[in-house]
This record gives C-alpha cells, sequence and structure tokens, in this order.
C-alpha cells in the first residue's frame, strides 16, 4: 500500500494533517486567534491524554466535549473546497465523538453504556471506510454512492472510538466483552480474528492483485469463502464452550442440590429445634422440631419477627438492642454462649428452653441461627430434686441424734447440727475428715456388712473422752453409695454396764452360793442366756439356749463353739464374740445362723472372764415377713405376668381398686386411669345384674361385651368370685378374635358346602355334555361308519376297483372326523393348546378369542417363554384366566380388560384387571361360585390368590404362584 499508493486515498487530507501537526508546535495565543480552526484539531493530543482521567481534571474534559462539538463550525466555510472534499464527514464523525465524550461527563449509570454505543458508530464508519479501500471499492459506482473518509483518518478517529468506548471498560457492551463468563470468553477470542482477518485479506488482495495473481472478483470470492469459514469456526468454538460450560453448570447444580437436600435432611430431623432469621429480625427457616416445640407451623410463622412470637415481651426489648448492637459493632453478650431462658407457645403458655444463638452471612445478608432444646422437664426435675435435698436437709439438720453422712471412701460430707453440738467441732471443720479417724473405727470393715453397730471411745474437740454407739448403714444416691453414722452418747449407759461387771464380777466370787438362784432367774428367761470363758468355751447354757442349740447342755459344756457348729468362723456372730471379747465392747449382732436355721439377735457383754450372750430367736418374725413378702411378689407376678385382663372392684369404694396391666391394655386405658373408672362404664348393660349373682359366693362364668375407652366393643369371657374381704375378683379373657374366628369358620363351611354342589352340578353337567357330545356327534359318526362298512362287505367283490377306491376315501373321512370330535371332546376336558402351543401361547389365543366372541377390548402383556410349569400349575393358571374372564363378560359390564402375565425371581403373577362396575370384596353376597372355584384352584397349586375391587372401580383379580 505504502509502495504503490491510489491518488484518491493515499493519506490523511490537507486540512486533517495540518490540523494533526499542528497540535503539537505549540505557538502563540495570537496565532490561534488568528487561525480560529486550528483550535477543532488541536484535541487530537488533547483526545489522547483524556483516557488518563485520574491525572486531568474535569474542566480540561469539558472544554475538550465543547470543541469536538464545535469541530463541524469550523469547517463550515471550506466544504465546497475539492481538495478537502471529506473534511464534512470527518467533522461531523468528531462532533459525534464530542458527544460521547460529553456523555461520559454525566456520570450515569447509563452514560458509559450509551457513551460506547455513539463511539461504536463511528468506528464501524471507519472501519467501513478502511474496508472500502483495501478492497477497491469504486463509491460513485452504484445507485447508492458514499464518499470514504482517508484511510489514515479512519485509523486515527478508529482508534479514539476505541479509547472512548474503553474509558468505562465494565459498562455497555464492553463490560460483556470483558466479563469471565463464556460469553465474554466468546467476544474476546474472536472479535480480534473479526476485525484482523477482513484487513489481512485485504491487504493480501491488493499485494496479490498489483503481483497478478489474482483478479478482483476471485479475490472477492475468497475473502466470502474465508469470512463463511471463519462464521463456522466462530460458531464451533461458541457451541463448545457452551457445551463445557453447560456442563459445569449441571456437576455444580447437581452437586449444590445434593448438599441442599442433605442439609434439608439434617435441619428437618435435627431432634432439638432449629430456627434461623435474618438480620431484620424475621424467622425464614423453621425446622420440624420447632414447631412441635412452639406450636406454629413453618408455613404460619415464617416472615414474622421472633420478637414477636416465641420471645416473651419483658425480653423482647433487649433482644432488639442485642441484634441493633451486634450488626454496628459485631460485639455480643450471648453469642457463642448456651442461656436458659422462657419462650412463647403458640397457646400462649411459657416453656423453658436453653439456646445457643450463631450468626453467619449468606449473600451479602447476615442470619442468626438459634439451636434451641426443650429443658421444661429437666427444670421440673431439677426444682423437685432442689425441694428433696430441702425436705432432706431439714429432716437431716433437726434430727435429734448426731449424724454425719460420708462417701464410699470414708470422707465426711455432711454432718447436722446434733454431731457439731456433741463433738465440739463446727460443720466446716468436720467436713472432708476421714471418719475412720474421726470415730475410730475401721471403715473398710463396715464397707463389707449392709448395717454395723460399734462402741468406742471418742474424743471431743477440747480432748475429752466420752462413750459412744456408733450406727453405721448404707444407702445410695445419684452420687454414689453413702454411709450414714448416727453417734450415740452412751456414757450413762456405759457407766450402768460398768456397775453390771462389777456387779458380774462379784457375783463371780459368790456363784457359788447364787448358782440356784441364778439358774432359777435364767431359766426362767425367755431369751436364750449362754455363757463362754475367753476360750469362747460354753460354760453355761439355760433351758431356752439349748432349745436353739438343739443339743442337752451335757453335751456343750466345755466344748469351743467352734467344735459344736462347723463353719462357725465365717459367721458374723462369731466375728462379734471374737471383737467383743478383744474389745470388751458390747455388741449386737442380727444375723441368719445357717446351722441351725435360725434368724436371731444376740447382745454380746463382755467380761475379763469371758461372754454373756443373751440370745433371742426371731425366726418366725423373719420368715413370716419373708412369706409376706414371697406372697406379695407371686401375687404381683402372677397379676402382672398373666395373659389374661384381672380386676379387683370394691363395692365400698365404688370403684376398681386393682388391675392388671393386661386389663387395661384390652380396655385401652392407662392403668390409673383404668382404678378410676366406674364398672357402668365398662359393663352398661350388666352391672346390676351381676352383683346379685355374685353374692353367693359361687365362681361365675359368662361371655360379655365390654366398652373400652375408645368406644369401640369388645368380646370378654369372664369369671368372678367374691372374696372374703367383699370385694369381687374378675378374670377377663378377650374372645373378639375367637369370636371372628368361628363366624370365619362357619363361613368357610358354607362357601366348601355351596362349592361342593356347584362342582358336583358342574361334573354333572360336564357328564351330560360330554354325552350328548358322543351321542350326537360321535355316534353318529360311527353308526355311518358302520353301515358304510356293511355296504362294503356286501358289495365286495362286485364294484371296480375305482368304485372301491372311492369308498375307501369316504370311508377315510369319516374315520378323520371321528378323530376330530373325539380330540375336541379331549380338548374340553382339558385344553390341548397347553400340549401344543403352551401356556403363554394358550392364553394370548384365548384372550384374542373371548375379545372376538365378546365385543370386549382385551390386551395382554405375556412373557416372550413359558416357564417350566407342571401340567396342574399350567392347566389351573389356564382356567383361572378362563373363569376371571367368564366373569367379566357375564357380571362386570366392563369394555375394556387387560391381562398382565410375568415372572421373575421365581416368582409367577397373573393379573387380570377390567374397567367395570366392581363390588364390594368384604360382601359376603357377591362372591359367586366363579370367585370361590379360582380360590379353591390357586390353593391346589400353593398360589396366593388376591382379588381387589370397589364400586364403579372396576375389578382385578391376581394370582401369585413361587416356582
Amino acid at each position: 500500500m505504502l509502495l504503490r499508493p491510489r491518488p484518491f486515498a493515499i493519506a490523511l487530507n490537507i486540512v486533517t494533517l495540518l490540523l494533526t501537526l499542528s497540535s503539537f508546535f505549540f505557538p502563540s495565543t495570537n496565532f490561534f486567534d488568528k487561525n480560529p480552526f486550528i483550535n477543532g484539531w488541536l484535541v487530537l493530543l488533547n483526545l489522547l491524554l483524556l483516557f488518563f482521567p485520574q491525572k486531568l481534571k474535569t474542566a480540561r474534559r469539558i472544554t475538550i466535549s465543547v470543541i469536538l462539538l464545535l469541530v463541524p463550525l469550523i469547517f463550515r466555510e471550506r466544504l465546497d473546497s475539492d481538495f478537502i472534499k471529506r473534511d464534512h464527514h470527518t467533522g461531523w464523525y468528531f462532533m459525534t465523538l464530542g458527544v460521547a465524550t460529553a456523555i461520559l461527563l454525566l456520570r450515569e449509570k447509563w452514560a458509559g453504556a450509551a457513551s460506547q454505543m455513539v463511539a461504536f458508530v463511528v468506528g464501524t464508519a471507519c472501519t467501513f471506510s478502511i474496508l472500502g479501500y483495501l478492497f477497491n471499492v469504486n463509491p460513485e459506482e452504484g445507485k447508492i454512492a458514499y464518499t470514504y473518509m482517508a484511510p489514515a483518518t479512519s485509523i486515527a478517529l478508529l482508534s479514539i472510538s476505541v479509547l472512548i468506548q474503553l474509558e468505562e471498560p465494565w459498562q455497555g457492551y464492553i463490560g460483556t466483552i470483558l466479563s469471565p463468563f463464556t460469553g465474554g470468553q466468546v467476544l474476546r477470542a474472536l472479535m480480534p480474528a473479526a476485525f484482523l482477518t477482513p484487513v489481512l485479506l485485504g491487504l493480501g488482495r491488493i499485494w496479490l492483485t498489483q503481483a497478478g495473481i489474482l483478479n478482483s472478483r476471485l479475490a472477492t470470492s475468497i475473502f466470502v469463502l474465508c469470512v463463511m469459514l471463519l462464521t463456522m469456526a466462530a460458531i464451533w468454538y461458541t457451541a463448545l464452550l457452551i457445551n463445557r460450560r453447560e456442563l459445569q453448570r449441571k456437576q455444580v447444580s447437581e452437586s449444590l442440590e445434593a448438599r441442599e437436600q442433605e442439609l434439608e435432611a439434617i435441619f428437618n430431623n435435627a431432634p432439638d429445634a432449629v430456627v434461623v432469621i435474618d438480620s431484620k429480625g424475621l424467622i425464614v427457616r423453621w425446622n420440624h422440631a420447632a414447631e412441635q416445640l412452639f406450636g406454629w407451623t413453618a408455613a404460619e410463622i415464617r416472615g414474622h419477627p421472633l420478637g414477636e412470637t416465641i420471645i416473651p415481651p419483658q425480653w423482647r426489648d433487649a433482644h432488639t438492642r442485642g441484634m441493633e448492637r451486634y450488626l454496628q459493632t459485631g460485639e455480643s453478650r450471648i453469642i457463642g454462649k448456651t442461656i436458659e431462658i422462657q419462650a412463647w407457645r403458640k397457646d400462649h403458655g411459657l416453656t423453658e428452653i436453653s439456646i445457643r444463638i450463631a450468626p453467619y452471612r449468606l449473600f451479602e445478608e447476615t442470619y442468626f441461627v438459634g439451636f434451641i432444646r426443650d429443658i421444661t422437664a429437666q427444670k421440673a426435675e431439677e426444682r423437685k430434686k432442689k425441694v428433696a435435698e430441702q425436705k432432706f436437709t431439714g429432716l437431716f439438720e433437726s434430727a435429734p441424734y448426731a449424724t454425719i453422712i460420708t462417701n464410699g471412701d470414708g470422707i465426711i460430707q455432711y454432718s447436722n447440727a446434733a454431731m457439731v453440738n456433741l463433738l465440739g467441732f463446727s460443720a466446716i471443720e468436720l467436713e472432708e475428715q476421714q471418719a475412720d479417724l474421726l470415730l475410730g473405727i475401721d471403715f473398710d470393715a463396715i464397707r463389707a456388712v449392709e448395717e454395723k453397730i460399734v462402741e468406742n471411745q471418742l474424743r471431743k474437740k477440747d480432748g475429752s473422752l466420752f462413750s459412744a454407739e456408733i450406727r453405721f448403714s448404707p444407702f445410695h444416691s445419684e452420687d454414689g453409695t453413702l454411709y450414714s453414722a448416727v453417734v450415740l452418747d452412751i456414757t450413762e449407759r456405759k457407766e450402768y454396764e460398768a456397775t453390771l461387771r462389777a456387779f458380774n464380777e462379784a457375783l463371780s466370787q459368790q456363784v457359788i452360793n447364787k448358782t440356784r438362784e441364778l439358774q432359777d432367774v435364767l431359766e426362767r428367761l425367755t431369751d436364750g442366756f449362754i455363757g463362754l470363758d475367753n476360750d469362747l468355751r460354753f460354760v453355761y447354757l439355760n433351758k431356752r439356749a439349748t432349745q436353739l442349740t438343739r443339743q442337752p447342755a451335757e453335751l456343750l459344756l466345755g466344748r469351743k463353739v467352734t467344735e459344736v457348729f462347723d463353719g462357725l468362723e465365717t459367721t458374723e456372730v462369731y466375728k462379734a464374740m471374737v471383737a467383743a471379747r478383744d474389745n470388751q465392747l458390747f455388741t449386737t449382732v442380727i444375723d441368719y445362723f445357717a446351722p441351725l436355721e435360725l434368724y436371731h439377735e444376740s447382745h454380746i457383754y463382755p467380761s475379763p472372764d469371758g461372754l454373756t450372750i443373751f440370745v433371742r430367736d426371731i425366726t418366725g418374725k423373719r420368715k413370716v415377713e419373708h412369706a409376706l413378702k414371697q406372697s406379695i411378689e407371686r401375687y404381683k407376678t402372677f397379676v402382672e405376668e398373666a395373659v389374661d385382663a384381672i380386676m379387683v372392684y370394691s363395692p365400698k369404694a365404688g370403684r376398681y381398686t386393682d388391675a392388671n396391666r393386661k386389663a387395661a391394655e384390652m380396655l385401652g386405658y392407662d392403668l390409673n386411669e383404668l382404678l378410676n373408672v366406674k364398672p357402668q362404664q365398662l359393663l352398661p348393660r350388666d352391672t346390676e345384674s351381676l352383683l346379685p349373682l355374685l353374692e353367693s359366693g359361687k365362681p361365675l362364668i359368662a361371655e360379655r361385651t365390654m366398652v373400652k375407652k375408645d368406644g369401640t366393643l369388645v368380646e370378654v369371657e369372664t369369671s368372678a368370685i367374691k372374696l372374703s374381704d367383699g370385694t369381687y375378683l374378675a378374670f377377663m379373657r378377650n374372645i373378639s378374635e375367637r369370636k371372628k374366628s368361628e363366624q370365619e369358620l362357619l363361613r368357610l363351611n358354607e362357601e366348601l358346602r355351596r362349592l361342593g354342589n356347584h362342582l358336583q352340578e358342574v361334573r354333572e353337567a360336564e357328564r351330560v355334555h360330554i354325552a350328548r357330545e358322543i351321542h350326537d356327534e360321535l355316534g353318529q359318526q360311527m353308526t355311518v361308519l358302520k353301515m358304510d362298512l356293511a355296504w362294503l362287505k356286501k358289495q365286495l367283490g362286485k364294484i371296480t376297483v375305482e368304485e372301491n377306491n372311492a369308498k375307501l376315501t369316504e370311508f377315510s373321512g369319516m374315520i378323520d372326523m371321528a378323530v376330530t370330535t373325539i380330540r375336541k371332546i379331549a380338548s374340553e376336558l382339558r385344553p390341548s393348546l397347553l400340549d401344543d402351543i403352551g401356556l403363554v401361547a394358550a392364553m394370548e389365543w384365548h384372550l384374542s378369542e373371548f375379545s372376538k366372541r365378546t365385543g370386549i377390548a382385551a390386551t395382554g402383556d405375556f412373557p416372550d417363554e413359558d416357564a417350566p410349569f407342571s401340567d396342574a400349575v399350567k392347566t389351573n393358571l389356564f382356567r383361572i384366566l378362563q373363569e376371571a374372564l367368564t366373569n367379566v363378560a357375564r357380571h362386570s359390564g366392563a369394555t375394556a380388560v387387560e391381562v398382565n402375565f410375568s415372572y421373575s425371581d421365581n416368582r409367577v403373577v397373573l393379573s387380570i384387571a377390567d374397567n367395570g362396575r366392581g363390588f364390594d370384596p368384604e360382601d359376603r353376597s357377591n362372591k359367586t361360585l366363579g370367585v370361590l372355584g379360582m380360590k379353591e384352584r390357586a390353593n391346589m397349586i400353593g398360589a396366593e390368590f388376591d382379588i381387589h375391587s370397589k364400586p364403579g372401580k372396576g375389578t382385578r383379580v391376581e394370582v401369585s404362584y413361587l416356582i
């Protein structure tokens, strides 16, 4: 282009060149005043600087826009000049660019896009002029004439247009081009090619034409072909990007949907209530647990302020202030903490809850999620426990005996005021002390028994000693096993015992003189009296003691107790005797002595010479207690585990005083509810007549109808009797199922009777039909054969061979007819199609024949081949299909019937459905003999038979057979 330029489009025209060059000379102000048209073109330099807005001021922009708008006026005197005839185009395009720049100065949202579109029009005109030059288009040819701008002018204006469009790159269609999405990618990939391809093709055309390689038309065809190829490539690339983006979008959508479903399932099935509110305090999410806790459904409460629903009025202002403070400062006193408050329910009741609040942001919006748990029951239990503790504390503190409570390790946990007064220590001083150190006992030995009584010398805080009896007993609590120790000051008793020991010692000196007197006294004691020396040898037994030991005194005196009773060393009484002897402390033992099968209460008094033991037999008392306990347990077990319902009615109380779990379940009541129910509610018709019958004391057995809690009736068999205390004991057994079974058995017997009669009638009809077929058809055919055979016998030898052959042919045809008749009769007895073509084909043929014969539209779905059935199964399935279709034709009034026969997983299913009038399967009168026959055939092959029907909804018969 530069080596051989064309005359009409060589470069910038004269005016444009002069004005462009003048913008770089910076002449004096007077020069500008003398040449005002130059001011218009100084914009070229300023316009390049215009697009660095961070370094220019708004005043410069406004000045440039005004100058651009005045460019056409500058050239108005020179538009008729020959050498600048294209200047009016240049002037108008400059004015258009000035409009675009002025629009940018508005700084409105729409200004960027509008400015781009105006500059795009100028850029399009400049591109058109450049392409006209490159492809040697003569603007004077044709009816539409157009004057191109010079190529250099077009390139300059095109560059300015591009700069204006890039001033606001994230608005308008330029924003679309620069976007990171598929459309932007396509545009960025294709726009350079769309512009450069025709330009490069035009330059190539110029060079190839000047070299004589191509002519103008061939070059134009190549251009068109290249444009087509470029368009196709653009379409392919666009489709590729769209498909790729769609695939990514689908994958992301599926992943988001799965994640959303997972989160929704977790949200809805959370055991705690979960509530989500937005920054305005409006409820946006409300799960099932929240519905159950507060009573509002999600649809009812969504969109309502949280502060006007579940938050009590006294906390609403604090709730509002807390949200505002968090949204403004990000600070909160309750975020991330679990608090316990009261909340409103839909029924305006209050419930106690614990709530933990966590904020999160989604789409630049702040949300708050609250995890709420109903703690009403927990709080009630805590209050109940607190009341119980207060009661226990009151009783413990007001107890008259000094008492301490220790844990399993023997560390004192509590002590009452009586203990503080007894020992002189404060309650704080006593806590956390070791009980064995304070009381001087072996705590490990105490833990091994349920209850222990010991005597010891205790030291007060002031150092003084006193005698004490300590009673230990364990009890269970939430903190584990605890031990209570009751301390009694037995100083006076010890003094009395000391006096008694002194008296005993004095008596021992006078024992010879007082033996008879003492023996008389001891013999009269109701308790056993035993005297042992320090070696635990028997030295004395009174009469009662010999009765308890079951041995005479002569055999026991002088023998050790361990020699008399085997295994005595492991018993509590032996340990107590040894401890009393060694410690010289009084001891009381209540224990069971296995060798004598004796429950005893023994008081052991030690002395320097041995032990004195008073033994009281409490076996009878314990046996009575044990027997009573066992009797109560047996009674409870008998009553509670009985399979029959048991109830006890008291006429004095006018209600039931006892009932077992079975009775409550049978009548639908809670056990406590049942004990408050009047007999008239359960037996409204029989109550008044029953009681007089029971006065005789004899059991009354009868069948009654009782009313359950829900009003339904239950048939029971009752056995009632009057007890010695005036109450009435009744055993009741639910016989509703038995009654139903009896009725069902009667119904089945009736159906079997009807079915038997029907089968007998069918057999008789079948015999008559077969006899008629044999007589009417086969008999006639046999008669004709006999007559023909007789004739042939007479004419044998008299007729020609041809006549003989003709007669034999006729004879053969008659035999074929007889065979056909025999096959027909056999087919009616058992379908031959089952043997010839198989079960599936036979069913298809029969369904088709049924449709032709009745006019009912019939469709079927059958497998491609038969399953390995036995002949009995095939025959019965085929007969069931025949009977079902017969019922459709006779009774249903259907217009269409559908048969489905399939088998999979070793199970065959035959289904026949019609669109007829239907019936109620529960109505026994609707069960025809045909239905009974189908059911019987299904039972014969071990198949399941079901019939589904509703009045007006058609009928479906289904047979399921396991192969």
